[in-house]
């Protein structure tokens, strides 16, 4: 059992990693923060920010486990949330979510903030992985427009 799982998360994670046009290395680094979201949400039906921040870390070490603090514009070419927000808008975020909440509108959200400066589309994955319980039964992320 826990080769077929292994497989279809390495196939998702090429997947996710593939289409966000990231490495080798990043694929590793997905695997990783996979394995401890696993752990992170045993007991618990949603992330908090510190389980953000630190899968935000394990996913791009550049990140360092912090919030942009720098601009950014989106392939549509709309403007993200001006940096200084951030926190704020990942702790109304986070405090929005309870079991009625739509993963998809809750990752949308998420996506509009950008509050990483890279791998916010890798997190968005686990994140959405995470909110709908299908670990073993993984998809890939939605394109939202973004």
């Amino acid at each position: 059992m826990k080769r077929v799982i292994s497989m279809r998360l390495g196939e998702a994670v090429k997947l996710e990693c593939d289409r966000q046009q990231v490495g080798e290395d990043r694929r590793a680094m997905l695997t990783e923060a996979y394995m401890d979201a696993r752990v992170l949400c045993w007991g618990n039906s949603k992330p908090t920010l510190t389980d953000i921040l630190h899968l935000a870390r394990t996913i791009e070490p550049d990140n360092k486990g912090e919030f942009r603090t720098v601009p950014v514009v989106f392939r549509n070419g709309a403007y993200g949330p001006s940096a200084d927000t951030v926190p704020n808008a990942m702790l109304r975020l986070v405090s929005m979510l309870d079991e009625d909440t739509d993963p998809d509108e809750w990752i949308k959200d998420l996506l509009g903030i950008h509050p990483f400066t890279d791998g916010n589309g890798r997190l968005a994955w686990l994140l959405r992985t995470w909110l709908t319980g299908t670990w073993d039964d993984l998809e890939p992320l939605p394109d939202y427009g973004w």
